[in-house]
């Protein structure tokens, strides 16, 4: 494994000293301690935080170590190859900290995304579009989506029934920001059979690919969403905001009520991401609630233009 750091002025390259298999094994560590949190009770949570984080730290120390004396300025845009794509790297320890505390982390699925977002023209300017969909396993998408909303100052709310895959085709192609809050279903064997659950039905990865998107940003609130960015990038998003692993509903909606409230205080998306995972962070210090969400793409440096607002849109 060779890690790359490219900078403005220039390129520096060195190998990873990893033996044959340890990154994997690394990776399949991690999914265990955070499948921990998904039991009825956690026991030792300070030891599984502890455990967790000498996981990541490991992992850091062959991808990020030969090369951290080049790692510097305030983003870092990380194109991961093959199975690195699941690690996140935000939730690497960095010096008195997390990665994410010290930089604002960006996801590119290749080089060649990342010069396609580049080269897309203005984004859409209309309303936010927000969908969700209520269930048994995600009973607060609905409080979620309201707050949204109103934070964003939008009506065009869809909820249930009426988040159908014929609206999202009607507010994809105009909405500056679209949200989904639903349900996600990973077929890890399968990625392509992946699929996110809307009013009238299940939409696939095909699904998706068949949109006409020009958002400034799609933010996927479900879990493992990650699985659908593929689609919605060849459908024309210039950055998404997506999930690594199963997240609890609950703290879903605090994390998104964060990252729009600091959208709504003038701040551009990487910066944004950043803000929520240290507002997670100071109550769920696991990486588990407060590094699920990643952004991808490639999302404005600047700041979002103004969003509308009155008294009657604060939550």
């Amino acid at each position: 494994l060779v890690v790359f750091v490219v900078t403005g002025a220039s390129i520096e390259a060195a190998r990873a000293p990893a033996a044959p298999g340890e990154i994997e094994e690394g990776i399949q560590r991690l999914r265990f301690h955070l499948a921990k949190h998904e039991r009825p009770e956690l026991v030792a949570e300070d030891l599984v935080l502890r455990a967790t984080r000498e996981n990541l730290a490991r992992l850091g120390e062959l991808l990020l170590g030969p090369v951290a004396d080049h790692v510097e300025g305030t983003r870092l845009v990380i194109g991961a190859h093959d199975r690195l794509h699941g690690v996140p790297f935000h939730a690497i320890p960095w010096q008195d900290g997390w990665l994410g505390e010290h930089f604002e982390i960006v996801y590119v699925p290749s080089g060649a995304v990342f010069a396609r977002c580049a080269a897309r023209g203005a984004a859409a300017t209309g309303p936010t579009g927000v969908f969700a969909v209520p269930g048994k396993d995600v009973p607060h998408v609905e409080e979620e989506a309201r707050a949204v909303a109103s934070l964003l100052g939008t009506d065009h709310l869809h909820l249930g029934p009426n988040a159908t895959l014929d609206t999202l085709r009607r507010e994809a192609a105009d909405a500056r920001i679209l949200h989904i809050a639903t349900h996600g279903m990973f077929r890890r064997a399968s990625p392509a059979l992946s699929a996110l659950q809307l009013g009238d039905g299940w939409v696939s990865h095909h699904d998706l690919e068949t949109l006409r998107i020009d958002a400034e940003l799609v933010v996927l609130s479900t879990c493992e969403s990650g699985v659908a960015a593929r689609g919605l990038l060849q459908a024309g998003a210039r950055a998404l905001l997506c999930s690594q692993w199963r997240v609890r509903d609950e703290v879903a909606s605090a994390f998104m009520h964060a990252f729009y409230g600091a959208l709504r205080d003038g701040l551009a998306a990487a910066a944004a991401h950043r803000r929520a995972m240290d507002t997670i962070r100071a109550s769920h210090p696991h990486p588990y609630y407060w590094a699920p969400f990643f952004l991808l793409g490639r999302p404005a440096s600047l700041p979002p233009a103004p969003i509308p607002f009155s008294p009657g849109n604060q939550r």
